[in-house]
């Protein structure tokens, strides 16, 4: 879901009041943001006090003038935090009111669809009646699927992994099983579609 930003720690000093400016004029008598939370006032107020001090530690550079001016820059900034959060809040999500109110938005997710089969996987003997699979990382992976099954059956057997390698236990001793594994993702999962890998086989110990 598309927000409003909240955290202004790295606006850079000189952009933070202009920045301000901005979502003070797009908030005012905007019909989808009625009776702000802070008020526009008190936000206005803290950033004028907040320029104030920004044009003295500039200036003069004293220690005093540039903690005077963080100390005004960290109530902006709260201020401003609370603020994107009544947009939120009242924005719901829709993207035109948020474009609107003169917030920084977050980035767009981008959709990872059906990811390639992982390049290649390792098997090894891990603790009795397991094997220990080593899977190489694809990128925007949230998870690996494992598949095995005894030699000569038909259906398979799944597990999944949150990371690119894990075990495989309770297997049959002196049997041989094949493997293949998938990266998943979100559309993956949701369309129950994976990419995997060539069969392995493996006696397990």
């Amino acid at each position: 879901m598309r927000k409003a930003l909240t955290n202004f720690s790295t606006v850079k000093d000189n952009e933070l009041a202009e920045l301000t400016k901005e979502i003070i004029l797009a908030l005012t008598a905007n019909a989808d943001f009625k009776n702000p939370t802070p008020s526009l006032k008190d936000v206005q107020k803290a950033e004028k006090e907040y320029e104030d001090a920004l044009i003295k530690a500039q200036s003069d550079g004293t220690s005093q003038e540039v903690e005077h001016k963080n100390v005004k820059k960290a109530e902006l900034t709260k201020l401003l935090s609370n603020l994107a959060t009544f947009v939120n809040l009242h924005a719901d999500g829709d993207l035109e009111k948020l474009k609107g109110s003169g917030f920084p938005l977050n980035k767009a997710p981008s959709a990872v669809g059906i990811l390639l089969a992982p390049k290649s996987f390792e098997l090894s003997d891990g603790d009795a009646n397991a094997i220990q699979v080593t899977i190489e990382s694809v990128s925007k992976a949230s998870g690996y699927i494992v598949q095995y099954r005894k030699d000569g059956e038909e259906s398979w057997s799944s597990e999944l992994f949150s990371k690119a390698s894990g075990a495989i236990k309770n297997l049959t001793s002196v049997t041989k099983y094949e493997f293949r594994v998938a990266a998943t993702s979100a559309e993956s999962s949701k369309l129950n579609e994976y990419n995997f890998t060539q069969v392995k086989t493996r006696v397990v110990q």
